[in-house]
């Protein structure tokens, strides 16, 4: 028998999103940068792990870059 993991979308997870989006604010741009794409490494093994499908991945974690960048610039902007 094999099911499908179906993950809550990363996106969603707002108190993580905030968090890392004011952690890459207070940063330069580079170090900005490096971060987000260490926490995304972080998110991607973690559903890689947990047996989610590669393009379910894939697509998580694009969707949790846009959500982080996208809080990011508003509070740049505030």
């Amino acid at each position: 028998m094999s099911a499908s993991v179906i993950p809550f979308p990363l996106s969603r997870r707002q108190d993580f999103v905030c968090r890392h989006a004011e952690i890459i604010s207070g940063l330069r741009p580079k170090s900005a940068e490096r971060h987000l794409a260490h926490q995304l490494k972080v998110q991607r093994e973690a559903l890689m792990r947990r047996g989610v499908a590669e393009d379910v991945v894939s697509r998580e974690i694009a969707s949790l870059e846009r959500a982080i960048v996208a809080v990011s610039l508003r509070e740049s902007m505030a």
